[in-house]
């Protein structure tokens, strides 16, 4: 450890609590936390086009507010925009980080043997629509989830074809 990052650390060592962690708040990164679902029916998924991203489609899902789990955010989300009900588990099925934008995408993937009634809020999501899992319509974001999705080993209510 050279001399000056030592003096520096014993400086900072000597700050009160309050101004440590201040300081520590200051330069560690700030990400931006969503959770979205990748809800799918056979070789489908629900795929939603927003009113802030109209060009392309993406999976269901939002921001989440302070203090909420990705759990509680995805459902509110999906309450919101969709009015839909999903039995999610307590975890995400895949988490990915984008250190660049300094976001983190809670994913969610549920699997369904009927396909649930969806009413569109019409102010944030525009239209829903049930898409191949394969289908080029989907936004980077939803691409990158359900190409991580897919890498996970099969699940028992996939499709075999």
């Amino acid at each position: 450890m050279t001399r000056l990052r030592r003096l520096a650390l014993e400086l900072f060592g000597r700050l009160p609590a309050f101004v440590r962690r201040r300081v520590v708040t200051i330069l560690s990164p700030g990400y931006v936390l969503g959770a979205v679902l990748a809800l799918r029916h056979g070789d489908d998924v629900l795929m939603v086009r927003s009113r802030h991203l109209r060009e392309a489609m993406t999976l269901p899902g939002g921001l989440l507010e302070r203090g909420e789990t990705p759990r509680e955010g995805l459902v509110r989300e999906l309450r919101e925009e969709l009015r839909l009900d999903v039995e999610l588990g307590e975890d995400a099925t895949v988490v990915l980080v984008y250190p660049e934008p300094r976001r983190v995408d809670f994913v969610y993937e549920v699997r369904v043997s009927e396909r649930p009634e969806l009413h569109v809020d019409g102010i944030e999501v525009l239209e829903a629509q049930w898409v191949p899992i394969t289908s080029e319509l989907t936004d980077d974001t939803a691409r990158d989830a359900l190409d991580r999705l897919a890498r996970r080993p099969p699940h028992p209510l996939d499709s075999t074809t």
